[in-house]
């Protein structure tokens, strides 16, 4: 691109004829021309000096702005890189998502050639397992992992039942249970098989009840043992501990003070012992349990506050 020219006039107003900004500058800062000369340019007539520094400023203004331009440009292209490469991590992933769905698909109809027949679910070590197929409980049957008294669901069954009575699994003579099968209405399917319940071991003809609900995993044992030592710490093992105590302590000719000092002491860590006996009880999931936490508590509460008010 050719430099813009400019017309030079003399100190006289005479032409000196056509020359570029950096021609004009050259002969300025040879002496070659006066500062009584004077440029022609589109805002007037404007001294040499006046004119070498419009046109550096310009210069300048012309130069930040090529600089703008370029950075704007390389923003402009470093956006376009950052987008294609989000558009191919995203095509990536979609990619690696379309092939996990088909290998998951791929397995589900690989599993449900597999178990084209009955699909089982059992309880076992407090949970539900399953799917299994018919094979797979024959093997956990002769392993010793399974065994008559095992609760086992099909879908056509619609409620747990012993797998005992499953002749196709256990063999023998059992007979396996006759049900309405899922179309009866007595089982939504889309539910999934439901949780197991304790209860005694029923007869394979027993019929499906109409309404089939939740059923929760088996009850946990009573603890017997520590509510037989929540009720003797409460009341009898104080009073017991205390008499022998004393018995003795005043066969030894122990003060009578020293003696209720003791016992008190005797009586607070019994106390103490059956607070956290009528807790765990509390926290235990047997219902009795809960129920003789809730009494020993209340009435240790109770026995704590007469013996501080009296």
């Amino acid at each position: 691109m050719s430099e813009k020219t400019y017309t030079l006039l003399s100190w006289k107003g005479e032409d000196q004829g056509m020359h570029s900004a950096s021609e004009i500058k050259r002969m300025w800062e040879a002496d070659e021309i006066s500062g009584l000369f004077q440029v022609k340019t589109d805002s007037g007539n404007l001294s040499v000096q006046e004119f070498i520094s419009f046109e550096q400023e310009q210069s300048e203004k012309e130069l930040l702005h090529q600089q703008q331009l370029a950075q704007a440009q390389a923003e402009a292209e470093r956006l376009t890189l950052e987008r294609q490469r989000i558009e191919a991590e995203t095509a990536q992933k979609m990619e690696l998502e379309k092939m996990k769905l088909d290998q998951e698909q791929a397995e589900q109809a690989r599993l449900d050639g597999e178990m084209s027949g009955k699909i089982y679910y059992v309880y076992m070590d407090g949970q539900k397992k399953g799917p299994y197929s018919k094979e797979n409980l024959q093997v956990m049957h002769q392993g010793g992992k399974i065994d008559g008294s095992t609760q086992v669901w099909t879908k056509d069954l619609g409620e747990w039942v012993d797998l005992k009575g499953f002749r196709e699994i256990v063999g023998g003579t059992a007979t396996t249970p006759q049900y309405p099968g899922p179309g009866s209405g007595q089982y939504p399917p889309q539910y999934g098989p439901p949780q197991p319940q304790a209860r005694p071991v029923r007869q394979m003809n027993v019929q499906h009840r109409t309404n089939v609900a939740q059923i929760a995993p088996p009850v946990a044992p009573t603890p017997v043992a520590l509510i037989t030592w929540g009720w003797l710490l409460f009341l009898p093992a104080p009073l017991l501990i205390g008499f022998i105590f004393g018995a003795i302590a005043g066969a030894a000719g122990m003060s009578m003070s020293t003696i209720y000092g003791i016992g008190m002491l005797i009586g607070a860590v019994c106390q103490i012992a059956c607070l956290i006996i009528s807790i765990v009880l509390i926290c235990t999931p047997s219902t009795t349990g809960k129920v003789n936490g809730i009494i020993i508590l209340v009435l240790l509460v109770l026995a704590i506050i007469i013996s501080v008010l009296s």
